[in-house]
Parts: structure tokens; sequence; C-alpha cells
């Protein structure tokens, strides 16, 4: 696929994976359970290079699942992949319930499990509380008693601050666009 502008490869995927998988190892957690949903970062994206709105089931191995409020967001992600462009992740699925969360928890074995959670907490204006749903949340204790939950929202940020090469593309890529925007408006 030829492209005008900088794009994420499998290597910056596998990259991005390796160093959660090690922060989940460092934090003794078998699973990663990732919210993007309607925060202001959408932090599921980190994991997908998608935008799905939605959770992420990482396992520490094995595939992950995204899952995504609408089937539009499902589309799109089989539309690009028509056009050539290689998802990071082939199971995306629509439900970002409790039910649907814990039903996936427990397809990947990980009811009895320590699952690292990323969305409770936050430091974002307006999400003082975190950005999952209290309903979606009490579902989930409920439905998986026997499962262990570690609060890993911070812990995650630290970690997507620290930016590879192919990410600075990316930045100085959408700087050149506001500097182009700029010029543009003191011309006009």
């Amino acid at each position: 696929m030829v492209t005008e502008y900088p794009v994420l490869s499998l290597a910056e995927r596998d990259r991005r994976w390796e160093r959660v998988r090690e922060m989940m190892r460092q934090k003794k957690v078998d699973c990663l359970l990732l919210a993007g949903l309607k925060s202001r970062e959408q932090l599921e994206g980190y994991l997908t290079n998608d935008y799905a709105e939605g959770v992420v089931i990482f396992p520490l191995e094995g595939d992950p699942v995204c899952l995504s409020w609408t089937g539009t967001r499902i589309t799109r992600h089989m539309e690009n992949t028509l056009r050539g462009v290689t998802p990071w992740l082939e199971d995306m699925r629509v439900g970002i319930t409790g039910p649907a969360i814990s039903a996936v928890l427990k397809e990947k074995g990980f009811d009895q499990a320590a699952i690292g959670v990323v969305g409770l907490e936050s430091r974002a204006p307006g999400e003082g509380g975190g950005y999952i749903p209290y309903k979606t949340w009490a579902y989930v204790l409920e439905d998986l008693k026997k499962a262990t939950f570690v609060e890993l929202s911070m812990t995650f940020w630290e970690l997507v601050l620290v930016k590879s090469e192919e990410e600075l593309e990316l930045v100085r890529y959408a700087a050149s666009i506001g500097e182009k925007a700029c010029d543009t408006m003191l011309r006009t």
C-alpha cells in the first residue's frame, strides 16, 4: 500500500506489545484489561493501532481481543484490511458491556487470574474517577469474584510516554500539518 504519510509498522506493534508484556510480568498480572471507551486519550489504540472506542483484553501470552461499542468500528477495520493495511490484531468483536467483557475474560481462562486494569483511575480533566462505567465494572467484579484486579492506569501512562522513532515521526508529521494550517490562516 502506498501512502503519503507515515504509518506504524508491525515492528512497532511488536515493540509496544513486548513493552506492555514486560510491564505485566513486573506487576505479576496474567492479563491486561485496557479500556479506551469514550475517554479523552483512547488508549486502546496503543495496542490496536485502530480507533475502536472499546476495550482490549490483552493476555500475557496469546492473541488479544478488542471489544468495540459498535459494528461500524469493526467494518472499518475490515475495510482497511481489504485496502492492504495489515491489522495489528485479528479478533475484534462488538460488546463493551460488563457481560461481554466478563465473557471474554472467562473464554480466555482469566476468571481466576490476576488482571491489570487501565481506566479505573485517570488524571484527565473530567475523568477524576476513571472512565469505566460503574455498571460495567460492577458486573465484572460480581461475575469474576475469584479474579484479582490490579489498577495499572498510571503505570501504563508512564509506559506510553516513552516514544519510539516511528512514533516521533508521526508527531513530526502532525506538527508539520499544524504549521501548514497556521501559515494558511496567516496568509488568509
